[in-house]
């Protein structure tokens, strides 16, 4: 298997990300990337 989520958080990469989900996919592999960056991105998660 590739690198997976789990990889990826256990790495301290990126100390500030942060899982928003359950862990049921920690395990998959990592096959691609999408970086969005949106000032209030919480009203789009529905947090805010």
């Amino acid at each position: 298997m590739g690198y997976t989520v789990k990889d990826l958080l256990e790495s301290n990469k990126f100390p500030e990300m942060q899982l928003i989900n359950d862990d049921s996919g920690i395990d998959r592999e990592i096959k691609g990337v999408r970086i969005i960056e949106v000032a209030d991105m919480e009203k789009f998660l529905g947090g805010g």
